[in-house]
């Protein structure tokens, strides 16, 4: 049974059949609950991929700074590259555990929702805002990254020259412009559906009888 049949079951029924209005009610939070639990997954799966990814990148740099024939520009850069993915894993972990530490149950669901609510409201807030702000950043130590592993004389001397300056700037606008639009895609498929999802029981929930 849908739960907008169960809905509109309880909205049918008449007050001198108050068991069976009480049923349809439980029938519809244990539905409500199950939905709830499920967007929370999905935002478990997505943040332990991003965390994953992000201890991935640390551990690759790491080695490459250890074992790689770098300079001191090239490991300059790949402790800043690391220093970055650092902090995204520590606020990872730390909205994870935040996330995990509510109970989801039938008789406290308004309360976990509005909970999980709060907390991935400021996350996705702040998620959102860091990425838009550190795209030119990250473009740019990535590309110096890149260009000095390439680069076989002098990488300031390179960079200095007319058309190498051109192409760079041509290429991070384009970079830029091409990635703000997937990133938002990206966070909205990752966390912004699925908090709407919590939204959406928190309100299906309000106008469940008690």
């Amino acid at each position: 049974m849908e739960l907008h049949e169960l809905k509109s079951i309880w909205k049918e029924i008449s007050e001198e059949h108050l068991p069976q209005k009480q049923v349809a009610s439980s029938e519809i939070r244990k539905m409500l609950k199950g939905k709830t639990q499920n967007a929370v997954s999905k935002i478990n799966r997505s943040i332990q991929l991003e965390g994953g990814l992000m201890i991935a990148m640390i551990l690759a740099f790491s080695l490459n700074s250890l074992f790689g024939s770098l300079n001191l520009f090239e490991k300059s850069l790949s402790a800043v590259i690391m220093l970055m993915c650092l902090g995204f894993s520590a606020l990872y972990w730390v909205k994870y555990r935040r996330i995990n530490q509510i109970e989801i149950h039938t008789h406290n669901l308004k309360t976990s929702l509005e909970q999980l609510i709060g907390i991935l409201d400021s996350f996705f807030t702040f998620y959102k805002s860091i990425s838009y702000y550190l795209i030119p950043f990250s473009y740019l130590i990535g590309f110096l990254y890149g260009f000095s592993l390439a680069s076989d004389g002098d990488m300031l001397e390179t960079l200095m020259r007319w058309e190498v300056l051109l192409l760079s700037l041509l290429m991070s606008v384009l970079v830029i412009a091409l990635y703000w639009p997937v990133c938002k895609w990206f966070s909205k498929k990752l966390y912004g559906n699925y908090l709407d999802e919590l939204k959406n029981c928190l309100q299906e929930l309000e106008e469940v009888p008690v």
